[in-house]
């Protein structure tokens, strides 16, 4: 089990961290429009969008600067 999930994210830390990244903003997003008073006073309303974007573009900056990983994709 734990070998095929380190394949599934290419045996790097990085992108794991970044899908968490992208997970966790798309949660607190559909958390924040399901019941906003709940999330407003606790991570604001631009939170989950930072995390979304910000799991993005660290999923690029990973993919973009290392030639194996160009070859994967």
């Amino acid at each position: 089990m734990w070998s095929k999930t380190k394949k599934f994210f290419k045996h790097s830390e990085t992108i794991f961290l970044a899908r968490a990244q992208v997970f966790l903003g798309t949660v607190l997003e559909v958390a924040v429009n399901v019941e906003p008073t709940l999330f407003t006073g606790l991570f604001g309303k631009w939170f989950p969008i930072f995390m979304i974007v910000q799991g993005v573009m660290t999923e690029y900056l990973r993919k973009r600067g290392d030639e194996d990983m160009k070859k994967a994709v």
